[in-house]
């Protein structure tokens, strides 16, 4: 995931997570202020078809307590509304789902902060 940079606290978040396997994988997600985050998937440069994509969101004892779920082609950008999550760090792992079979990524956490 690599942070696309540029928010504020009326915006949001904005994070990009890259799916390619042949070219390995960018995680970067960080700080989220304000009610929404937007994850920006990219399931990679030989995908024609729609994916489904899924982001579990879990804290840090490993309890579910939020999936976004969402059909992407190439690019695609999924919304999670944060005005109802408690501050705090959590974890996440993105899931996409081909024809071919699920990848999943590794977790990684970002921070949600209100003002």
């Amino acid at each position: 995931v690599a942070n696309s940079g540029g928010a504020n606290a009326e915006s949001g978040q904005k994070f990009v997570v890259i799916s390619a396997p042949a070219e390995g994988q960018v995680k970067t997600p960080s700080l989220t202020k304000g009610g929404k985050t937007s994850f920006i998937i990219t399931a990679g440069k030989n995908s024609s078809a729609a994916v489904d994509v899924e982001i579990n969101v879990y804290n840090l004892k490993y309890q579910k307590i939020d999936t976004i779920r969402g059909k992407i082609s190439r690019t695609g950008e999924l919304q999670w509304d944060t005005s109802k999550i408690a501050p705090g760090i959590y974890l996440y792992q993105v899931i996409i789902k081909r024809a071919s079979g699920e990848e999943k990524l590794p977790f990684d956490k970002l921070m949600i902060r209100h003002r």
